[in-house]
């Protein structure tokens, strides 16, 4: 596995989940039905970003924009419940809600769950 400084969460088997184990503890695992075929399930690694318990004055400011950028996009979403299947992977709706605000209109029809 290439070494980074940013991870993105990657479906993994349980054989690659002890590898990564090994090589860093840092890692965690979970159980996700999100991003996956309806029915299945799906393990993802994953560790927190380098900035996770820092203050809001330490965040490098691209890192601070991006957040309250991501804020005002969830916030415009709450409430919102259920999943949906968008690109035949089943999804939490709020995440659905949340791409169409960042790319300002409607997506594609996604089944309801």
């Amino acid at each position: 596995m290439a070494k980074s400084n940013f991870f993105v969460p990657k479906p993994v088997d349980i054989k690659e989940y002890i590898e990564i184990q090994l090589e860093n503890p840092r890692f965690s695992i979970s159980r996700t039905p999100f991003g996956a075929r309806p029915g299945e399930i799906r393990l993802v690694a994953k560790h927190a970003v380098p900035w996770k318990f820092k203050s809001v004055d330490e965040l490098p400011e691209g890192v601070k924009s991006g957040l309250q950028k991501a804020i005002s996009v969830s916030r415009a979403c709450a409430g919102v419940k259920g999943t949906v299947i968008y690109r035949g992977v089943v999804m939490p709706r709020k995440a659905y809600c949340q791409i169409e605000k960042t790319r300002g209109g409607k997506l594609e029809t996604a089944a309801t769950v």
